[in-house]
């Protein structure tokens, strides 16, 4: 299985890239509410941001059920660090670091790219797994 990066600017890089090909792909939508959800009604893989990871960088198979439980320790816990990301928070484990509440829109990838724009001029850029290296 492919390793993701360990720097949350990097992690954060990826998951954008790989949201972004997946919203042109019609075979997939993107929804928040769902990790990497086929269905059958719509013939649509349903995926937010960290699924969209599951998708491209992890290849799933678009007919998989998953969640990050299905992966390693190292994998859950990125997975589950973008999910809080798109919201514009980061994940409990780096609660020493605030991002502002206005990175904030309805737009997840939206969001990714504010949240990446604000960790890189602030120059924050902490490791997995959650040390304080900035």
């Amino acid at each position: 299985m492919k390793q993701l990066p360990d720097t949350i600017q990097e992690l954060l890089e990826l998951a954008i890239a790989d949201a972004e090909v997946i919203a042109k792909d019609p075979r997939y939508k993107l929804n928040m509410g769902e990790w990497h959800l086929y269905n059958d009604e719509s013939q649509q893989c349903e995926v937010c941001i960290a699924g969209a990871v599951i998708a491209r960088t992890l290849k799933a198979d678009i007919k998989d059920f998953l969640l990050p439980a299905d992966y390693d320790d190292d994998t859950r816990m990125k997975l589950r660090a973008l999910d809080s990301l798109w919201r514009g928070v980061l994940p409990y484990c780096f609660s020493y670091i605030s991002i502002p509440s206005s990175m904030r829109v309805r737009d997840p990838i939206k969001t990714c790219k504010r949240v990446l724009a604000w960790l890189k001029a602030n120059n924050i850029n902490p490791i997995f797994p959650c040390s304080s290296t900035t």
